[in-house]
């Protein structure tokens, strides 16, 4: 048995092979986990499918840092584990923290156990597990504290059955701590006989998303062709989760409209006329688009796919994508005037590129995933480009040559490499550039300024090419001859 205080400082401890949990907390033992900088971070992600954060059988207090990025969990409570959390964030693991065997949560105002996407925060096995709250006095500390919660062998009331009853004997109502990991439930407070609180899940008649985002325009014609133009926030909500949604000609969204795919796959038609495109967002448009459908071991349910066409074509509009998925068509999104925010979803199996973008445009891609496209992955044809390390961007091919960025041999415009998400990016997910153009000796050509050694590690090019990429000293991301 020992007691050890840990401070990250600003550091990154993070397993760099294949192992267990990356620190074991044995019984009788404590563990108390400190940040004085701000960015420490603990990870277990050698491995995309599998890596466990911190294991619990004594006792873990943890003041600061972040525990996030391990596929399996953050924090695993054995049964007779203690886990108080003073502070600092779990986050973006496969489970944030697993009660599943039980042990003991202590919590204080404003921690953070909890993900934008659909992972589970915080885990726990039937009702009330032990569960016990610190220092909060007012309704304020409540809503600063964020836990997503999802339960195992618990039944969930269906629609219009009663609340389920999961935690009892409260002094308070803490209902605002938490959102429900499942869409379509809400976690409400109960008042006892006793005058006691207890924290329920309720079966919510709107299809609400993790952010708050209500939808309220159910769509469940097979037929999109009726979807209309109005500003309204659609759900696909077939009562066959399998139908597909087809569409003859492009649906052309209001303003302000979002739609969230639930599932479904928003196709052109077998049959009849054929859209060029499934989604066309035009001038003075803003678009979301959502899939509330994600799961680690099968991604994207809902999509949008298109055998003859290409996928959303953005024509002076803004278009915002946060899920789902758009492959198995021309272009996945084309860019023709306007502007595209990538935050999180995936595009791929395309037969052209993923993406192209054309003079005129801004496309900014900070999350989710472009990979596995035929014809390459962002085709750049001006605009005005910025990535950063949180998007995947990788495994992308044209004419059989890896190019994630792809320029023809027309004038290569330069993009913006933001520096973020660079420090904790798997160091495979190298990024291929392809220029189809020569690159003559003294003329180095440039891809970006002022990149960071740390984001222009992940830049390369086939070896077979005539040129390389390199980091000039003035910070220049550069094809260069030879």
């Amino acid at each position: 048995p020992c007691n050890i205080g840990l401070c990250l400082n600003g550091n990154a401890i993070k397993a760099y092979h294949n192992m267990g949990p990356l620190i074991a907390i044995y019984s009788g033992s404590t563990l108390t986990l400190y940040d004085c900088k701000s960015g420490g971070t603990i990870s277990n992600n050698y491995n995309d499918d599998s890596g466990m954060g911190i294991l619990v059988k004594g006792t873990f207090n943890m003041y600061g840092g972040t525990i996030w990025n391990s596929p399996d969990y953050g924090v695993k409570l054995a049964s007779g584990g203690i886990f108080e959390m003073f502070g600092g964030e779990i986050t973006n693991n496969g489970i944030g923290v697993d009660m599943s065997d039980g042990g003991t949560l202590i919590l204080h105002p404003g921690v953070k156990i909890y993900d934008e996407t659909y992972k589970q925060g915080l885990l726990v096995n039937g009702a009330n597990p032990d569960i016990k709250f610190e220092g909060f006095a007012n309704d304020a500390d409540c809503e600063n504290t964020k836990i997503k919660i999802g339960f195992e062998n618990f039944n969930l009331p269906g629609e219009g059955e009663a609340d389920a009853v999961f935690l009892t004997g409260l002094d308070r109502d803490y209902s605002s701590c938490f959102v429900s990991a499942k869409v379509g439930y809400e976690i409400v407070d109960k008042i006892e006989e006793s005058g006691k609180h207890s924290l329920a899940v309720r079966n919510s008649t709107s299809h609400r998303h993790l952010d708050g985002t209500i939808f309220g325009e159910k769509y469940t014609n097979p037929d999109g062709g009726s979807l209309g133009t109005k500003i309204a926030n659609y759900y696909f909500g077939h009562t066959n989760t399998a139908q597909d949604i087809w569409i003859g000609s492009a649906w052309e969204p209001g303003n302000g409209a979002k739609l969230c795919l639930n599932g479904h796959l928003f196709r052109n038609q077998t049959n009849g006329s054929q859209p060029d495109y499934i989604i066309k967002v035009n001038s003075g448009v803003t678009f979301d688009l959502y899939d509330c459908t994600y799961s680690d071991t099968s991604g994207y349910t809902g999509g949008i796919a298109n055998s003859k066409g290409s996928g959303v074509y953005v024509d002076g509009g803004t278009f915002n994508m946060h899920s789902g998925e758009i492959h198995d068509a021309g272009y996945g999104v084309r860019v023709n005037d306007g502007i595209f925010n990538m935050t999180g979803g995936k595009i791929s199996k395309t037969r052209a590129a993923a993406m192209y973008i054309k003079a005129g445009c801004t496309v900014n891609l900070t999350g989710g995933e472009i990979s596995g496209n035929t014809g390459g992955g962002l085709f750049i044809q001006g605009g005005n480009l910025t990535i950063n390390g949180n998007l995947k961007l990788t495994g992308n091919k044209n004419s059989n040559i890896p190019a994630d960025i792809f320029y023809d041999g027309n004038k290569v415009t330069e993009i913006t490499i933001a520096d973020v998400g660079w420090d904790n990016k798997p160091e495979d997910e190298k990024i291929y550039i392809y220029y189809s153009g020569n690159v003559t000796e003294g003329n180095p050509i440039t891809i970006a300024r002022n990149v960071s050694e740390e984001a222009a590690k992940y830049f390369t090019c086939d070896r077979k090419l005539d040129y390389h990429v390199e980091l000039s000293e003035s910070g220049e991301l550069q094809l260069v001859a030879g």
